[in-house]
């Protein structure tokens, strides 16, 4: 009997000791795996889009009556998305890694999407806002690309084309794991823009007079 209980015990000791040796295998084969895995790169295109008419009224502000989905309702400058049923966006890059974004089911993040600020003393009126941002791996996108914005808003432009603008984007290199573009040019419908860095956001800023 006596035996017969040693013989018990040491089975358990060895039960419990396999038992550590294959969890603490199972924690190194993950850590492992985790450590081999490569982090995501982030590549953001991040501009401001102003629109007036050729008497300087803002043509942006209309869109933000009903406020939507407000970003912060504390801020005494109402900034937030913009309801998608009242314009569709489009926008294509010519980096290979990159596939055509378009809005989806009409709902916020489902494809790319405008939201909007008011602007500060230095930019007059409202702002359509976007950030294009792309995961790659740290080699297969392009660091000097062109994005082009396929944008119809009726109550804008008082029509249902597509209205174009056309950005061209660079950085000098990659910067750990988040690079942030600087837009060099824009173009909408053939005439090219001015373009302004808005303070120290990374954030590039254009505007648009209609001739109506």
């Amino acid at each position: 009997m006596v035996i017969h209980n040693f013989v018990i015990a040491i089975t358990k000791m060895r039960t419990i000791r396999y038992a550590l040796v294959l969890g603490l295998l199972f924690v190194f084969i993950s850590g492992c795996t985790v450590l081999d895995t490569p982090p995501p790169y982030y590549y953001y295109q991040f501009i401001g889009i102003g629109i007036a008419d050729s008497s300087g009224n803002d043509l942006v502000a209309p869109l933000g009556d009903e406020q939507w989905i407000p970003v912060n309702e504390r801020s005494t400058k109402w900034h937030g998305t913009i309801n998608p049923e009242r314009y569709d966006l489009i926008i294509v890059s010519d980096n290979t890694v990159c596939k055509e974004q378009k809005m989806e089911e009409r709902e916020r993040l489902k494809g790319p999407y405008f939201w909007m600020e008011e602007n500060s003393e230095d930019y007059a009126g409202y702002l359509l806002m976007n950030v294009y941002m792309n995961v790659s791996d740290k080699e297969s996108f392009k660091l000097d690309n062109h994005l082009t914005y396929r944008f119809t808003c009726p109550e804008i432009f008082g029509d249902d084309a597509e209205h174009i603008i056309e950005t061209y984007w660079y950085a000098k290199e990659r910067t750990g794991h988040s690079t942030f573009l600087e837009c060099t040019k824009a173009v909408f419908e053939g005439k090219e823009l001015a373009i302004e860095k808005m303070d120290d956001r990374h954030v590039y800023f254009v505007n648009i007079v209609l001739d109506k």
